[in-house]
């Protein structure tokens, strides 16, 4: 097209010199541009393959100062100039094309005008728009629109005409939502990451003060990484608090970002108005929204973390008729101008009639759900929620709500999530995803904390918004107590790893529902949350703040009728075994589920066990010496164990047989309980219940004496209920008891496959607790093989396990394994290094009783071997007698006499050591020995040999077969007596047991022989003396109890833990 050049301000034809027009009309920046390089980068390659690229974001995200420094950056490539039009100022969208065409230098100006020119046409009287398509036709430049906004259409539509008319023209755009022009390319601006965050902050608050380093010391640093995380990443807020250092230390600033609009205030004077404070720039956005959308930011931030579409269906919209309790039998909320409702303040006009009875509306929501506000929202007196001071006329009078429909929320979400007030997160897809949750799930939307504010205190800056903002509350409640109810059978089946992560990710919200009816005294929600996320707080880990939960809710029993002291209260600011106490005397007669008094006693008995167990989980159980706590552990058994029914035959009810431990320690009680608590599943229990108590009570045999022999038949129905029902957790359970079972048995093969499974179970499911004992379980199994290398590895794997999630038992466990390790390699002094830090580890934690058995037998074993062979020899006789009264599995007590017997070819004992090994014969039964313990009894064998003969070796040891723990402890305290006749303390024991030494017929204490074969008097004479030992051994523990390990080894019944249900 041939035209005059006269437009770029040359005459054609002329021969005077004309200045060049400027190339670009970028301001110079001021201050440093920090963290948005990659961003930059990712802007540039957007324009190389669009012609109009549109940065979104919320106010203050910085998309403007990025915008500027993309274009400033491809100034090269625009012959004709980039050119920024600023069209904040503007107040009126007819403006927006006149803006523009000054921003390209080519509005002519009039010395002279009337005042009467339209706003759609020119001074001179051409229309922008047209003035602007001739001017760009045939130019290539880059034109950047900032802050379209609040003049989005008109900005789209003179934005669509020069990319349609101007091929040459490329648009850069920043908007708090899309233009919504074909061929747009949306690039969302992100909020900071924490280090460019930081650094922002650290630059900015060196303007203010010179020097400020955050680095300086780590309160400084943790007060500004808060103030960054808090601020949502937003450089504006970010540099607004980094203004404050004038006055306040970072500390105080973090602090007080709870009321952050009346502190963040000081920006800019040259800024925009909009840009001087942080209320400012929200507000800016929320003038724009229409009353539709703002109803439902309100309504929506009373979710906690984020929220589903199906959720925000629920809860923002208008429940039916008859549903919302707060508008139901009205098509309006009954609001005058002036904020206040018809009837009063909430008179029956709002309700409406017959809509509820006894303070419960139809639909199952109570009053008291609706009408408190759970949040404390009501404003006070110069409270931060007033706005008087900054509403505009067009917000003076309040309005009745906007009645939203379920199918219209997905809209006004979509209208939110482009205006950068709501956040939107797409799942991950692939197999990254697939550790953390299913792939492909559904989207969330999300508030920034900035934002959150904001919203929070407009729903409730009026009595219309207050009121809408309880029935909206009252909606998130009752979604989320459904949500849980119906998540969580589905927690316990093969469908529990999506639900586990559906849970886990909206578990703020699920809180924020249970805090809410905790404050109020819904005992009803109450109950149904707490039941429906015991297991849930099981299998995750969240067994303190489960126990926490627990705790708040039996408070409510106590709670003064009316009160709000609950609403104070979070987890752990009461210990919650203060309400083990609160136990009524009696049990109601009623019927459970139908009489209300029954129904509460069973709920809260239900909560009382429940933190019984969680607590025992965590190693901060109850005191067993407290007489208070074991009558409420009497008083829960006798209740269960005399009220069978639906209640013990679902979690957590099936679990009263572990009071039992209280009252009895691990002696003998728990299985007869257990077998009651099976039967009782068996009729009133589902596939997964009767599971969960086979298993128990499976693992429980184990450890017994002689239940290993029992176990079959409960293990081949697990396993086939397991298999149906799909829980990993009990899988990995039933897979580590066959992994048990196959290691006493001497198939190792057997037993590696099923430790190897029940760790891809556990590890599948999350169940990180689980993880660092099996990666345990298998390093022994490599011991007792003598694969050293293995198990050095699987050790190191159990530690960094449980490193990451925190598990304290199990360090005691691994440091034996390395000790054992290192005597197999012939190394002592770190054998004896790793021993004692074995009970280091233990007097810290809550190990089962039979850690102590198996600690004190390596303890003593690696006495001995340093050269105290009789105080070696006297720790494994106390450790067998423990292990004894502690009803330990007889391979336990074997392992005690095979060492003992180790000891005895030493000192020149063999008769008695041979004796002992015909016990250990005897007790293991067809349990084989593993190649380890083969190998040592081998040597031990050997030397016996040496002295005796090897038949005469095999005799004794055939001979002895039938010989009792009680019986072996006797020669043991004999043969204590005749090497150490100076060792008054066991000199006075043994004189105590009666006849002891009479049946022994010692004549001379150093004739140690003669001690051995004196023992082998008749079986009478042996089970008298085992009973007298019996008798004497609670008098001898304080004696001899000082000799090994007085401050760890301490009774199992008082360790002050329950131990855990499942190991």
């Amino acid at each position: 097209m041939a035209r005059s050049r006269a437009d770029d301000g040359r005459e054609a034809g002329s021969g005077t010199a004309v200045p060049p027009l400027p190339h670009s009309n970028l301001r110079a920046r001021l201050n440093s541009f920090v963290g948005r390089q990659n961003e930059i980068g990712d802007i540039l390659r957007d324009l190389d393959g669009a012609r109009l690229v549109t940065l979104t974001g919320p106010g203050g995200s910085g998309k403007t100062r990025l915008s500027e420094e993309a274009a400033a950056t491809v100034t090269a490539g625009y012959p004709d100039g980039v050119w920024v039009a600023e069209l904040a100022p503007l107040d009126h969208p007819s403006a927006v094309p006149g803006a523009v065409l000054s921003a390209v230098g080519r509005r002519a100006t009039m010395l002279l005008a009337s005042g009467l020119e339209s706003r759609t046409t020119g001074p001179d009287g051409g229309d922008p728009t047209s003035r602007l398509v001739e001017y760009c036709a045939d130019r290539r430049l880059l034109l950047l629109l900032d802050n379209c906004e609040h003049v989005i259409d008109t900005a789209a539509r003179l934005t669509e005409t020069l990319l349609a008319h101007c091929p040459g023209v490329t648009v850069l755009a920043t908007s708090r939502e899309p233009l919504g022009v074909p061929g747009e390319t949306i690039r969302p601006v992100e909020p900071l990451a924490p280090a460019p965050a930081h650094q922002l902050f650290a630059e900015r608050a060196a303007t203010v003060r010179p020097g400020f380093d955050p680095a300086a010391d780590p309160e400084t640093a943790a007060a500004v990484a808060e103030i960054c995380r808090r601020l949502d990443g937003l450089p504006l807020a970010i540099e607004l608090a980094a203004a404050r250092l004038r006055l306040l230390a970072p500390r105080q600033i973090a602090d007080r970002l709870d009321d952050r609009f009346r502190l963040l205030t000081s920006g800019s004077r040259t800024a925009l108005p909009r840009q001087q404070t942080l209320r400012a720039v929200v507000e800016w956005s929320w003038d724009l929204l229409d009353e539709r959308e703002r109803t439902v930011l309100r309504r929506a931030s009373v979710f906690a973390g984020g929220w589903t579409l199906s959720a925000a269906e629920a809860v923002c919209s208008d429940a039916p008729p008859g549903e919302n309790v707060l508008t139901v039998g009205t098509d309006e909320y009954h609001v005058f101008d002036d904020g206040v409702f018809d009837d009063g303040a909430f008179g029956e006009g709002v309700f409406g009639e017959g809509v509820f009875e006894g303070g419960v509306f139809e639909d199952g929501v109570d009053t008291r759900a609706a009408l408190t506000d759970a949040t404390a929202s009501t404003p006070e007196s110069g409270d931060t929620v007033a706005y008087d001071e900054t509403r505009s006329p067009m917000r003076s009078h309040p309005r009745a709500h906007a009645r939203i429909a379920p199918s219209e929320v997905l809209e006004l979400l979509g209208a939110l999530v482009d205006k950068s007030l709501l956040i939107v997160d797409h799942p991950s897809h692939g197999t990254a995803a697939e550790s953390s949750g299913p792939p492909g799930g559904e989207p969330r939307y999300r508030m920034l904390e900035t934002i959150h504010e904001y919203v929070g205190k407009r729903a409730t800056e009026d009595r219309a918004a207050r009121a809408d903002h309880k029935a909206a509350v009252a909606r998130h409640t009752a979604h989320f107590r459904d949500f849980i109810r119906a998540a969580e059978p589905r927690l316990r089946s093969a469908e529990q790893l999506p639900w586990l992560h559906l849970v886990e990710t909206d578990l703020d919200n699920i809180r924020a529902a249970l805090h809410r009816s905790l404050t109020i005294a819904d005992e009803d929600t109450v109950f149904a949350l707490i039941r429906a996320l015991a297991w849930f707080w099981w299998l995750r880990n969240y067994r303190d703040e489960g126990a926490a939960w627990v705790g708040r809710a039996l408070a409510l029993q106590a709670r003064p009728h009316g009160t709000d002291t609950e609403a104070d209260r979070i987890p752990g600011g009461t210990h919650p075994l203060d309400q083990f106490p609160h136990i009524p005397d009696r049990i109601p007669d009623g019927e459970d589920g139908v009489d209300e008094e029954a129904t509460r006693y069973w709920q809260r008995m239900d909560l009382r066990l429940m933190l019984f167990v969680l607590l025992a989980e965590q190693g901060t159980g109850p005191d067993l010496s407290d007489p208070r706590i074991r009558d409420v552990a009497i008083r829960m058994r006798g209740a269960y164990a005399g009220h069978p029914g639906p209640r013990s035959a679902s979690f957590p009810g099936l679990l009263w047989p572990f009071t039992a431990f209280v009252i009895e320690g691990f002696v003998g009680g728990m299985l007869p309980l257990m077998d009651q608590t099976v039967a009782v599943c068996r009729t009133h229990g589902d596939d997964w219940a009767l599971g969960i108590t086979l298993m128990y009570r499976t693992h429980l045999a184990i450890d017994m004496p002689g239940g290993i022999e029992t176990v079959d038949d409960d293990l081949a129905e697990l396993r086939e209920l397991t298999a149906r029902v799909g829980d990993r957790w009990l899988l990995a359970q039933v897979e580590g008891a066959r992994g048990e079972i196959a290691t006493h048995h001497g198939r190792f093969a057997e037993a590696k496959a099923a430790y190897e499974k029940a760790l891809r179970l556990a590890q599948e499911l999350g169940a990180h607790t689980e993880v660092p004992f099996l990666y345990t379980r298998l390093a022994d199994l490599a011991l007792h093989e003598r694969d050293m290398e293995a198990t050095l590895t699987l050790v190191a794997r159990s530690e960094e396990a449980a490193e990451r999630c925190g598990t304290q038992d199990v360090w005691a466990f691994n440091q034996i394994v390395r000790s054992e390790a290192e005597l197999l390699r012939g190394d002592l002094g770190r054998a004896r290094a790793y021993c004692d830090a074995a009970w280091d580890r233990a007097g810290r934690g809550t190990p089962p009783p039979q850690f102590w058995v198996v600690a004190g037998g390596l303890d003593g074993r690696i006495t001995g071997l340093e050269g105290d062979l009789v105080g070696g020899l006297r720790k494994l006789r106390n450790t067998l007698r423990e292990g004894f009264e502690a009803s330990s599995m007889e391979l336990l007590l074997a392992h005690q006499a095979e060492s003992a017997a180790e000891l005895l070819t030493r000192c020149g004992q063999e008769r008695l050591a041979s004796r002992l090994l015909g016990a250990a014969d005897g007790w293991r039964g067809r349990l084989p020995r593993s190649p380890l313990v083969a190998g040592d009894v081998g040597a031990t064998v050997a030397r016996a040999s040496e002295a005796l003969g090897q038949d005469a070796v095999d005799k004794l040891r055939a001979e002895n077969t039938t010989l009792t723990p009680e019986q072996a402890i006797c020669l043991l305290d004999e043969v204590l007596t005749s090497l150490d006749a100076t060792d008054v303390a066991d000199v006075a024991d043994v004189a105590g047991v009666a006849g002891v030494a009479d049946v022994a017929g010692v004549a001379d204490a150093t004739d140690t022989t003669g001690v051995a074969d004196a023992f082998e008097a008749t079986a009478a004479q042996a089970d008298a003396q085992a009973e007298a030992v019996v008798r004497a051994a609670t008098v001898e523990r304080a004696a001899t109890d000082t000799q090994a390990k007085p401050d760890t080894q301490a009774n199992p019944a008082d360790r002050g833990a329950v131990p855990p249900p499942a190991r």
